[in-house]
């Protein structure tokens, strides 16, 4: 069935706002995320450096709080264009709508007219979007808290290991952990097994 003229030019609304909210909400997230990310890891490298390892730890919490708010920033995005175009009247709502649809959750249902009911579906793209980014970068920021976590406690955890009798050089743990915690197993056996060449 052929659209009307109505849906047609619709869709095209919606799709152009759609596609430039979606831009604008992936550029403000690159913009911001990569700068966040670039001075946790400048600012907690200063900190290990100098052993201020509850500094490092605070950074990595406050830089969380910074993504925390780039996407509190892409959601007000949307609630403007939205309030803008005058899809939405009233500011709550539309800040409401736009947080409803970018989170998925769905907690307001849909009050755009019907010549906007497929802007939902951008605006919950543009968030799922920004929420992968910010995991992803969440994920590149957790090693080096990890680090200082880790040297912060490594006296601690190196007795509990100890008290355990836990084998580090047997241990499912990493060789940066073994180092963080002070660990130097012994030599690796150099000698070369038997049946394979030189004298016996």
């Amino acid at each position: 069935m052929l659209l009307t003229e109505f849906q047609l030019v619709s869709l095209l609304q919606t799709t152009l706002l759609g596609l430039g909210g979606l831009v604008g909400v992936l550029w403000l997230n690159s913009f911001f995320i990569r700068r966040i990310s670039v001075r946790y890891e400048i600012r907690v490298r200063s900190c290990l450096a100098r052993r201020a390892h509850d500094k490092a730890l605070a950074a990595f919490f406050i830089s969380v709080v910074y993504l925390a708010l780039v996407q509190l920033s892409a959601i007000a995005l949307w609630g403007l264009a939205l309030v803008s175009l005058r899809i939405v009247d009233d500011p709550v709502r539309a800040m409401l709508f736009a947080g409803s649809c970018y989170t998925t959750i769905g907690i307001i249902s849909d009050i755009a007219s019907e010549r906007w009911s497929m802007l939902p579906i951008f605006i919950a793209v543009s968030g799922i979007f920004s929420f992968t980014i910010s995991t992803a970068t969440v994920i590149n920021m957790t090693p080096l808290f990890r680090r200082a976590w880790f040297e912060k406690h490594a006296k601690r955890i190196r007795a509990m290991v100890e008290a355990e009798g836990i084998d580090l050089s047997d241990a499912d743990i990493s060789d940066q952990v073994r180092s963080l915690l002070g660990y130097s197993g012994p030599e690796p056996d150099k000698r070369r097994p038997s049946g394979e060449g030189g004298s016996h």
